[in-house]
């Protein structure tokens, strides 16, 4: 061997660690994750009452044992708290649709008020309309009852 091999092969063997070596490996299982269960389409809460027919009001909504009910429902300071004074009555709710865009209104009957929804029945239907409370800007309560023609 010349002296270039000999030295090079002499310090590759000078920087190797001593060590014992490593054990065989033993095989592992592996690890599958827990998958949730995927939606059925069948209901599992609890059991719902329908909602009343036109006409017909909802019952008052209470809070459940040991809550107490928010100041904006109470109080008619707020507009839910105000609006709740007026269940059953016709009426043109205008709500703004984005930051500047806009009004777009519903006419309907007020069946009920929560602290960030009103429901109401559209004229003529008898579906319920979920409204988001914070987009109203103008609510038109109706005195007489509106006549559709």
């Amino acid at each position: 061997m010349d002296s270039y091999n000999r030295d090079y092969h002499s310090n590759q063997i000078s920087q190797r660690p001593n060590r014992a070596p490593a054990p065989p490996l033993e095989p592992v299982e592996p690890i599958v994750p827990v998958m949730p269960d995927l939606p059925t389409g069948r209901a599992t809460g609890p059991t719902v009452a329908p909602l009343p027919v036109q006409g017909q009001r909802l019952p008052p909504m209470t809070p459940m044992p040991g809550e107490q009910s928010p100041q904006t429902l109470e109080s008619t300071y707020y507009t839910p708290g105000y609006l709740r004074t007026q269940i059953g009555k016709m009426m043109r709710i205008e709500f703004l649709i984005g930051s500047s865009g806009p009004l777009m209104d519903r006419i309907g009957t007020l069946l009920s008020v929560g602290a960030s929804y009103v429901l109401i029945r559209p004229i003529g239907s008898p579906d319920t309309l979920l409204c988001d409370i914070y987009s109203i800007k103008f609510v038109t309560i109706y005195g007489q009852p509106l006549r559709v023609e």
